[in-house]
């Protein structure tokens, strides 16, 4: 890699998203990744060394002026005086980022979903994340005193603590989720992302397209190929995931199976299309796949097979 800072600030913790992303990439090839531990080597020793001798940047180039003008032979032309204070500069340079690293350590955590079910992660200010499964975030152990900015992939819950002077940013492919103090669930594909306001009001940025929209309780975006579509959130179980509590009010069966094949992962198949049209009405809380099937069953005058994690929905014969 030509940007040999840009190594150092990845070893800090310092990059943005997409550039961390970059230099992982890179780092995956076995040469590059030889590469980058014998320079960070190298700067961590030069760095540390140039701490210790807590060399100014004026007095070093006062130095190197007036040694190069009483020094009698050889006297050192000025191409040479300016190779050697542009390498006092970088030294210089290396040990301003060694001093950041021991002042402001910033160790990155990630934290992984459980494959059944959801996890909740507490962030270093209080403010807590439900991840649901294949999901995870990225985040500093301490935030600065700038901002509060992590990461996702994937689906996550968010409620943040409302602190006006830090705002929270959530960086999710390509877009920033800005907020105060509020809660809301953003549901993120390489392809789509949604996010849907509970509480409090929040700023959705596609920093590709450069365009943003500004939601509020029960509010959501859709944000797909540099299209935002803001809509009123109809769907009351889009965090059934998270609450495992779920309301239907004469909804058709295809649409009650797709949010259950989401939360619990099985197949299913009509054998019958008429029934997919079949109204049902519900509320349901804290059950399992079969129980809700059974209700379903009973409430539908239907047959409901589960095998294997595939259902087969028929009449009754």
């Amino acid at each position: 890699m030509n940007n040999k800072y840009t190594l150092i600030k990845y070893h800090l913790g310092r990059l943005s998203p997409t550039e961390h992303q970059q230099v992982k990439t890179w780092l995956q090839e076995p040469q590059n990744l030889k590469e980058y531990n014998t320079y960070i080597q190298l700067w961590k020793s030069s760095s540390e060394a140039k701490i210790l001798e807590g060399t100014s940047i004026k007095s070093s180039w006062k130095s190197i002026l007036s040694t190069t003008d009483k020094q009698p032979q050889p006297r050192l032309n000025w191409t040479k005086r300016w190779a050697i204070a542009a390498l006092v500069v970088l030294s210089l340079g290396w040990m301003w980022l060694g001093i950041n690293k021991l002042t402001e350590p910033t160790y990155i955590v990630i934290a992984n979903t459980e494959i059944s079910k959801p996890k909740k992660v507490i962030l270093p200010d209080g403010s807590t994340v439900i991840l649901n499964r294949n999901s995870k975030i990225r985040y500093p152990q301490k935030f600065n005193d700038k901002s509060r900015k992590i990461e996702l992939w994937g689906n996550g819950f968010f409620e943040v603590k409302k602190n006006p002077e830090l705002p929270f940013e959530v960086d999710v492919n390509h877009h920033t989720i800005q907020v105060l103090g509020t809660s809301f669930d953003i549901n993120s594909t390489k392809k789509r992302i949604v996010v849907s306001v509970a509480t409090g009001k929040v700023l959705v940025k596609d920093q590709v397209h450069a365009t943003s929209i500004t939601l509020l309780p029960n509010q959501r975006v859709l944000s797909t190929n540099g299209e935002m579509i803001q809509e009123t959130i109809t769907n009351k179980n889009y965090i059934a995931w998270k609450t495992k509590e779920y309301q239907f009010t004469n909804t058709p069966l295809a649409e009650v199976m797709d949010v259950l094949q989401k939360e619990f992962d099985f197949q299913y198949h009509f054998d019958d299309q008429a029934l997919r049209n079949i109204p049902f009405s519900a509320h349901l809380n804290q059950l399992d796949l079969n129980q809700i099937l059974s209700i379903i069953q009973i409430s539908c005058q239907i047959q409901m097979n589960n095998n294997q994690n595939v259902v087969t929905i028929s009449n009754y014969e």
